[in-house]
């Protein structure tokens, strides 16, 4: 496996995106990017940038999402990492059970 050198973003799972928006723009001075709805994920996405970082806030629309039952099994917090990959592809690295426990890694390509 080759050494990582950049990070795309960070995706963090919460329960509403309208409560952390004080926290990531004021606290922390994110810049806001946008909202967008992903319908085949059943979440909606919050955009925001510090400096080279990339933040994705990710709110369920279905308590049946992948992101509902995240946060329902471990609570709000970091859900994944992406790397760029080849061609369009994101290398993504989720955490299993919170930060402190192994990544697993999976590829896909990011369409709009």
């Amino acid at each position: 496996m080759k050494p990582v050198r950049a990070l795309d973003h960070i995706g963090i799972a919460v329960r509403s995106l309208d409560d952390q928006k004080s926290f990531y723009a004021e606290t922390l001075g994110a810049e806001f990017e946008g909202i967008e709805e992903v319908l085949s994920q059943k979440v909606r996405v919050a955009f925001y940038k510090i400096n080279d970082v990339r933040l994705e806030l990710l709110e369920p629309t279905d308590p049946e999402s992948p992101i509902a039952k995240f946060i329902e099994k471990r609570g709000e917090g970091m859900h994944h990492m992406a790397f760029p990959g080849k061609g369009g592809t994101f290398n993504i690295a989720t955490t299993g059970a919170g930060l402190h426990s192994s990544f697993f890694y999976s590829s896909f390509t990011f369409q709009q």
